[in-house]
């Protein structure tokens, strides 16, 4: 019984290319652990820099540097979740909580930073003439708004990681 229409018959496995065969889960997460890695020594290098010299005490310093340090957040969260996702799918019990603890103490350090970022902003408002005050303010703005959502999101982490490394998964705290 035939149609006459044109028939395409599909093969049934995918050719591949001579050599290349698709990684497996242990190995795909693993070089996202070791991306991870990068991505966060990467941070952590820009955030060196950016305390160097230390200034402390100096008002100016306090506050640039902060608002600096806050301004690399994003690049930390990617590379601390990527150790974190990858730890998790491999059952890495000791990177679970090295990283769990680790956000802990990234939050409770941003926290303090944040802080004292806040004591310096009435002394920049003061010193800065008035054409030059909307600066200070969008700069107070996005690393108050900034710190504050990586903050609340680092404990969270933390204890999405730290129940995990127990042996619960992070879906059960979410539901």
């Amino acid at each position: 019984m035939t149609t006459g229409e044109p028939r395409v018959l599909a093969e049934s496995h995918p050719r591949r290319r001579a050599g290349v065969r698709p990684w497996g889960d242990d190995a795909t997460y693993r070089v996202v652990g070791w991306a991870g890695v990068v991505l966060a020594l990467a941070a952590l290098s820009d955030f060196a820099l950016a305390l160097y010299p230390l200034g402390f005490g100096s008002p100016e310093w306090e506050l640039a540097t902060i608002g600096a340090i806050v301004q690399g957040l994003p690049l930390l969260s990617i590379g601390l979740a990527a150790i974190w996702v990858g730890a998790g799918r491999r059952g890495r019990k000791w990177t679970l909580v090295t990283v769990g603890w680790g956000l802990v103490v990234v939050a409770a350090l941003l926290a303090a930073a944040l802080l004292l970022f806040l004591t310096d902003v009435p002394l920049a408002v003061k010193a800065t003439q008035a054409m030059a005050r909307m600066g200070i303010y969008k700069l107070v703005a996005r690393t108050l708004f900034m710190g504050g959502v990586f903050g609340i999101s680092y404990v969270v982490m933390a204890v999405m990681a730290l129940r995990q490394a127990r042996g619960k998964s992070p879906g059960e705290m979410i539901a």
